[in-house]
This record gives C-alpha cells, structure tokens and sequence, in this order.
C-alpha cells in the first residue's frame, strides 16, 4: 500500500493515542522529533477539511495518529501525498470496520493560500494544524 520511496514511519506512544511520523525525510528533519509532538495537540485545535475547528483530544482519542509533514512544493509529497490519500481511504472510509487512525496534516507551505489550495486539492478527509498555530515554526 505504501509507496517504496516513502521513509519507513517512525513511532512514539504518547498519551492516549499513538503518533507516526509521515512525510519526506526532508520535511520529518524539519519538524520537531517525535518525543515533543505531543505539543502539537496540547492545548490547541485542529482543522477539518470543512474548515472547522476540532478538539484534538476528541476527535483523535485511542486513535493512530499519522503527523503529516508536506508541502505543495515538495516534488516528493505531491507524488507520495495521492498514495496515502489511497491508503488512508481504503482503511478509515472503505473497510467493513473502520480503522482507529488518523491524519493530521502540519504544512511546510511558504503561504497560507499554497497550504490551502494543496490542502483542498490533494489531501483526504483528514486534519490539518491551522496556518497561523505557532507550533509550524
């Protein structure tokens, strides 16, 4: 299901979820490790493809939870990003049994309309860590 090129996900148990890191190796170097992903959701809310707020504790309770490192820039994700879109409607929307996972999306885009657009456009019915949430610094 998973596409060769991509990096093999890495894994850390925090809390009452579970959190895979997914994204270009470039992109996961970038992003803050694993042990301190648990402040991307403590205290914060997160975006649905409707553009509504959600509470994470909510809505990715004793949930898997894939953090998503992209860009719409990244040659690498615009080709990965389609394949786990697959991956993630084969097993959430199109199983007999949803699976308790999760997608939530932490942009590297230069811009608020690139994030939006590459967002709306490629990305599955998953979450997305607001533009403007400090955290992405």
């Amino acid at each position: 299901m998973m596409s060769a090129n991509a990096p093999p996900p890495s894994r850390h148990l925090i809390g009452p979820y579970v959190i895979i890191g997914i994204g270009c190796k470039e992109l996961l170097r970038k992003g803050k490790s694993l042990a301190n992903m648990v402040e991307v959701f403590s205290g914060r809310t997160l975006l649905n493809k409707d553009g509504e707020f959600v509470d994470p504790e909510e809505v990715l309770r004793n949930k898997v939870v894939g953090i998503y490192f992209s860009a719409g820039w990244c040659p690498p994700c615009r080709d990965f990003t389609p394949v786990l879109c697959d991956f993630y409607t084969e097993l959430v929307e199109e199983s007999e049994t949803s699976a308790q996972f999760e997608i939530v999306f932490i942009s590297s885009d230069k811009s608020l309309d690139d994030m939006v657009e590459y967002y709306h456009d490629m990305h599955g019915d998953w979450l997305a860590l607001p533009w403007s949430d400090d955290y992405k610094q």
